[in-house]
């Protein structure tokens, strides 16, 4: 038995088209091919922080930079994000390969096992993306030193 029309309810949905806007920029002098080239072009985002911040770096298939984005701004010892919030920018830039970064304002840039499970969380969603997931930099409370995933052996994939 078919229902009448008049008793389906309809509701409406948007079309929209995704859009990045640019905010500004930031100069960087070639490749983003080691943490160093990471880190000098994220640094002033964190400097002056009271606040642990985190930030993705997506670039291209030649590890040009393709976006930096604050994904989380938290408290002086922890931010929480969410899985949506660092792959979106990362998915409307087309990048092909990231980078997360996030400072820790107390100079200890041991990571935690709160930042182990993160770090393992996104290396298992970048490989179902087929993106690639380079490193997770942890920097102290000035940018001028900081710890490495990847360069510790603690990045899976």
């Amino acid at each position: 038995m078919a229902i009448p029309d008049e008793e389906i309810s309809t509701g409406r949905v948007d079309i929209v088209k995704l859009l990045m806007v640019r905010e500004k920029s930031v100069r960087y002098q070639k490749a983003f091919c080691t943490a160093d080239t990471v880190v000098n072009a994220v640094r002033p985002m964190f400097k002056g922080s009271y606040r642990e911040i985190v930030v993705v770096v997506g670039m291209d298939n030649t590890n040009s930079p393709t976006v930096i984005h604050t994904v989380g701004v938290g408290s002086p010892n922890q931010s929480v994000v969410c899985m949506a919030s660092i792959f979106k920018p990362i998915l409307l830039s087309n990048s092909v390969s990231f980078i997360l970064c996030h400072n820790h304002i107390c100079d200890q840039m041991k990571p935690s096992q709160a930042d182990r499970e993160l770090t393992d969380k996104i290396g298992d969603l970048a490989k179902m993306l087929e993106l690639h997931f380079l490193d997770h930099l942890i920097l102290n409370a000035d940018g001028t030193e900081f710890f490495s995933f990847k360069n510790m052996g603690l990045l899976k994939g």
